[in-house]
């Protein structure tokens, strides 16, 4: 299974091509570059796949179970709906990050792995959740790195590090809300996305931030165009926070492409729900860790952050 996996993601890679970088305007940051992503030939169509924010517009159901690391979706669209890992569910309820993305199918109901990412707010049951947002790369990259080494991001340590990362950001919340760093920096984040257009036919993007390569990445250009807004904020929420000085040779993406395929000849495959489209899987060495969803036509989401010394 890790071959066929591995060939998957390499012939994904070698069909891509990178596109000129993109920097803030006017060196307001100059610690971010933003390389685009693109398919050297289109696929053919598959099976529709809608992202989580338009589903909710069109009657997706996401209700809180209670238990802090379940909730409940219910799909009545007619397409699928990708719940990418880099979301974080709000509304009158506890605020919930999902753990990996999933596929949830059509007029079904499923569940969905969550980690609690407001620690002074109770999980309230049969609440919905309303809204969806970014979440930062320091707390994606956490995740990544618990899914690689415990098959499950430890709740404990998920909150440790969301008290580190409100700390360094200056951010008040009395229960903890790790999308109030988000909030508090919003009309920042606005202004500053506007440097990194999105391009036709773009399927992914590497940002480098200081020291670190984030990659995410899709097969479909609408998934990606869909997602884009919140994959800006999510880097850019790093690059405003936690800013530094450098940034790192263009040179290492390529050689981030090979330490990706190279290390998904062994990976872990995560225990999505019975009800879920496709499969998950999550890998991770030193420095450099990240997941990817497959289902029946090949890669569907990949995310990853590599730290470079």
């Amino acid at each position: 299974m890790s071959s066929i996996i591995s060939n998957k993601i390499s012939t994904y890679f070698d069909t891509l091509c990178i596109g000129p970088p993109s920097y803030t305007k006017n060196g307001t940051l100059n610690n971010v570059v933003a390389y685009p992503l693109f398919p050297s030939f289109l696929a053919k169509k598959s099976s529709r796949i809608i992202t989580l924010g338009e589903a909710l517009a069109n009657g997706l159901e996401i209700v809180d179970t209670g238990i802090i690391n379940r909730i409940q979706a219910y799909n009545h669209n007619n397409a699928s709906v990708l719940a990418k890992e880099s979301e974080i569910l709000l509304g009158e309820t506890q605020e919930r990050s999902i753990q990996f993305s999933c596929i949830l199918p059509p007029f079904k109901k499923t569940s969905i792995a969550v980690s609690c990412v407001e620690e002074g707010r109770p999980a309230i049951p049969n609440q919905k959740f309303t809204d969806h947002g970014a979440c930062p790369w320091t707390i994606r990259s956490f995740k990544n790195e618990q899914l690689a080494r415990n098959g499950e991001p430890t709740q404990f340590w998920v909150w440790e590090r969301i008290r580190k990362f409100l700390r360094d950001t200056k951010t008040e919340s009395s229960t903890h809300s790790l999308y109030n760093s988000i909030k508090k920096y919003n009309q920042k984040l606005i202004s500053l996305s506007s440097s990194y257009p999105i391009s036709q036919g773009q399927v992914g993007v590497v940002f480098n931030v200081g020291n670190s390569l984030y990659i995410e990445s899709f097969s479909d250009p609408e998934i990606f165009a869909e997602s884009y807004k919140g994959t800006v904020y999510s880097a850019l929420s790093e690059a405003l926070f936690l800013p530094s000085d450098q940034i790192i040779d263009p040179n290492n993406l390529p050689i981030l492409f090979e330490r990706i395929k190279q290390i998904t000849k062994n990976v872990s495959t995560l225990k999505n729900s019975r009800g879920h489209v496709g499969q998950t899987i999550t890998f991770g060495e030193p420095f450099l860790s990240g997941q990817a969803l497959f289902n029946e036509k090949g890669l569907v989401h990949l995310s990853g952050h590599q730290r470079c010394l």
